[in-house]
């Protein structure tokens, strides 16, 4: 299907979500460039809120970038605020010393233990941002907010090209 055999909203609209999408990557080429590696948290309390957060929002595709800007958050926040970074400290106290280390299922009942509890609750909360971040709509399939464009009223919801393919 060629761009012009799409009616003209469409195509607009393809074209508008290609821009966001790669103005986005352009702006983070520049700050992952300078990055250190991602790949590992530095200190023992950094690795565990890793797994932590990892456990929590489980997505196996996405790197861990978005995962560790999280722990910087909670980070950032700990160093603000003496309460929240006893609750944290805390929290991690209770988890197993290997936490960092286990596998998905042993992390995933580690953290069951802790549900209901304040150090739960404010690691979910932080765990949250994961998909309030811009970088991580596309992994999602996540066009972005509708404001833009109208909202949903002029920016059908269910304009979806795999949907119209699943009903041939």
């Amino acid at each position: 299907m060629l761009l012009s055999d799409v009616p003209f909203s469409l195509a607009r609209r393809r074209i508008v979500q290609a821009g966001f999408v790669a103005g986005a990557c352009a702006a983070r080429i520049p700050f992952a460039l300078a990055m250190p590696d991602p790949s590992v948290a530095e200190g023992p309390t950094a690795q565990a809120l890793l797994q932590a957060v990892r456990t929590l929002v489980p997505h196996a595709t996405l790197g861990a970038e978005p995962y560790l800007e999280i722990v910087r958050a909670i980070e950032t926040r700990a160093e603000q605020d003496a309460a929240f970074r006893e609750l944290i400290t805390s929290g991690l106290r209770r988890l197993p010393a290997d936490f960092a280390a286990l596998d998905s299922a042993a992390s995933t009942a580690a953290l069951g233990m802790e549900v209901g509890t304040p150090f739960f609750n404010a690691l979910r909360t932080a765990a949250g941002a994961l998909y309030r971040n811009p970088v991580v709509w596309p992994h999602f399939g996540y066009p972005g907010p509708s404001l833009g464009f109208g909202g949903y009223v002029d920016r059908p919801i269910l304009d979806l090209a795999w949907l119209e393919e699943s009903e041939r």
